[in-house]
């Protein structure tokens, strides 16, 4: 029969207390490689789409001879898919830099951020899709029209 030890009063099957310092560094170390794999699988994925967005842009507008190509709404759902998930995926590992306190992954994730947000806003299939149209000016089908001096206008 084995002897227990007199100096360790845990039972080996049960976790550590919460204020055990080796429980905590486990489970800050744990953390920290989490956030490593996360933030390299979401930073890779997300600059590999930048070229994606370049290479769908000029799929859709790039014409040698003729007339430019319009973009279809297949292009443009195209477009925000692809849009969508770079600038998720680099939030996502900028994110995972931050929480796994990784400096160096956090600078590169803001720099592909902002490279990806430019990108996303540059290179958007149809291209007018973030013009703002003007107003419409028009009169409604009621509106009545006002002339000076004929006294039927209504306020004088």
């Amino acid at each position: 029969m084995a002897e227990a030890r007199l100096d360790d009063d845990r039972d080996p099957a049960r976790p550590a207390p919460p204020d055990d310092p080796g429980a905590r560094a486990a489970r800050d170390r744990r953390r920290s490689e989490l956030a490593r794999v996360v933030e390299v699988v979401a930073l890779l994925g997300g600059a590999a789409l930048i070229p994606v967005l370049f290479w769908q842009y000029l799929d859709v507008y790039l014409a040698f001879f003729g007339e430019q190509n319009v973009a279809s709404p297949e292009d443009g759902t195209r477009y925000v898919v692809t849009a969508a998930a770079c600038v998720a995926l680099l939030l996502v590992g900028t994110a995972a830099a931050i929480v796994g306190e990784h400096t160096r992954a956090v600078v590169a994730g803001t720099a592909l951020l902002v490279v990806g947000l430019v990108a996303a806003f540059l290179l958007a299939v149809p291209s007018d899709r973030f013009a703002v149209d003007p107003p419409d000016n028009r009169p409604g089908p009621d509106y009545v029209p006002c002339y000076s001096g004929s006294g039927d206008c209504l306020g004088g």
